[in-house]
């Protein structure tokens, strides 16, 4: 018998009456939040201890930065594993990476030829997979401006990609309502899951990776088993 689940308690309440959000992103240890607006900029809230006479208290107070550098709305989001960074992809075709101390633009990724719907850190940090509507995943470090990896298969635009917990694979989901497992060391297809009725719009992994979920357009929610192709 599962143990009950311990109650819901809400943080905070982030209004942006001006502007639609796009996407949004928590950082590892929740310290950080990020959201991705149309009007091409990210927001960033830190909820950081009230402090009243040199005495810290319990209630929380919400320091807000504007992210500016994007000309097309912001779609994807990702922190880094230390929160140290954020990662921003956007219509724009580019991905922005952000220093969170300094809220200040470190470095723009351009490969993709349209728009970027999402962008992942890997758990191992200096590593991010980017999905876009040019049907392609690719494979970054921070370290180079190119990518390393570029995977290419679907008949579709990519609208979501994610890294296996071991972090030698990537999975990612398309229009074309398939969804592809890829070798990050070789850049091959080694499984291709067919059956969805539309076009795959996100996905996951199971802690232990052995198992990967994905959700579609129509509201189905499908299970596959990773050792096969069911």
């Amino acid at each position: 018998q599962l143990d009950p689940s311990p109650p819901s308690i809400l943080l905070c309440t982030v209004h942006t009456p001006r502007h639609l959000v796009q996407c949004s992103s928590l950082s590892n240890k929740s310290k950080l939040y990020a959201c991705g607006l149309d009007d091409s900029s990210v927001r960033m809230w830190s909820w950081l201890p009230a402090v009243t006479d040199h005495v810290t208290t319990d209630s929380t107070s919400c320091d807000s930065r504007i992210l500016r550098g994007h000309s097309g709305p912001v779609y994807g989001l990702s922190f880094s594993t230390n929160g140290q960074y954020l990662l921003s992809s956007s219509e724009d075709t580019t991905v922005r990476l952000w220093d969170t101390n300094t809220s200040t633009c470190q470095v723009s990724y351009q490969g993709h030829c349209y728009p970027v719907w999402d962008v992942t850190f890997s758990s191992v940090d200096g590593y991010f997979v980017t999905s876009s509507y040019d049907r392609t995943a690719r494979l970054w470090s921070t370290e180079f401006v190119y990518p390393l990896r570029i995977f290419a298969g679907h008949e579709e635009s990519v609208e979501v990609a994610q890294f296996h917990p071991n972090g030698n694979y990537i999975a990612t989901g398309s229009t074309d309502r398939t969804c592809r497992l890829w070798d990050i060391n070789t850049g091959n297809c080694v499984r291709l899951y067919t059956g969805s009725k539309q076009a795959i719009t996100t996905l996951s992994f199971s802690p232990f990776g052995r198992q990967l979920v994905t959700a579609s357009q129509d509201g189905t929610i499908t299970l596959w088993d990773l050792s096969s192709t069911r």
